[in-house]
């Protein structure tokens, strides 16, 4: 196994919190990588000029659905996992967008004074975006991305993902709700279609990267498959 550090790039809502639980002890078990855990306000470009020999590893989640996820966690001040209280930005913010759907309304009429609530509320900034800049960014730094994983096959992701770095089998995601950092889906009010329509106008930046960071994903879970005979 190569002792190049793998860093993890945390990008909220995407689970990142599940993820850390389950690796916080690999440095225990002998020829496993070091593994280094960034800040949600860190860049990819910030830690490969701190750290020349690192690569990159993280895990992405439809632009949509990280937003949506982020509003009703911040609105619940990160609970039960957490509890971190309001800014005062975020609580004018949800004083006067209680909901995703009104957001959406603000956003639809190209809005100063929601666009500016969006940015306040922490989990609903534009991650991608402030992470990797854009899809030519990512693609400068493709060849020290080693791992991305998409939450949506978290499991699956993370199996693989395990091997890659020689961990036993009982070295697993939480089980809990609450350890992961994961809501109960019925606890989030469904947003209509024409939100959703709203909401990925808005975040097209986001998605270009995304899709970007799709394709990577695709590559690097294939070259592993085939390296570990999956």
């Amino acid at each position: 196994m190569s002792e190049q550090p793998l860093h993890f790039l945390h990008i909220p809502k995407t689970g990142g919190t599940a993820l850390r639980h389950a690796l916080v002890n690999a440095h225990e078990y002998a020829g496993v990588r070091p593994i280094f855990w960034s800040k949600h306000i860190a860049s990819a470009d910030d830690i490969l000029r701190k750290h020349k020999s690192a690569h990159l590893g993280f895990f992405v989640r439809d632009p949509v659905e990280r937003f949506i996820s982020g509003f009703y966690s911040r609105k619940r001040e990160g609970q039960p996992r957490y509890h971190v209280p309001w800014s005062a930005a975020e609580r004018l913010a949800f004083h006067a967008f209680g909901e995703v759907d009104l957001l959406a309304e603000g956003l639809a009429q190209s809005d100063p004074l929601t666009e500016a609530a969006v940015k306040s509320i922490r989990h609903t900034a534009p991650y991608y975006v402030n992470t990797f800049k854009s899809k030519a960014s990512i693609n400068q730094i493709a060849s020290r991305i080693a791992f991305v994983g998409q939450l949506e096959t978290l499991e699956e992701d993370f199996d693989l993902l395990r091997r890659w770095l020689g961990l036993p089998k009982d070295v697993e995601l939480p089980s809990s709700p609450v350890e992961a950092h994961r809501s109960d889906p019925s606890a989030k009010p469904n947003t209509s279609k024409e939100t959703r329509t709203v909401l990925a106008k808005f975040l097209s930046r986001e998605y270009r990267i995304y899709e970007r960071c799709l394709k990577l994903r695709a590559s690097r879970i294939e070259f592993l498959k085939k390296a570990m005979k999956v």
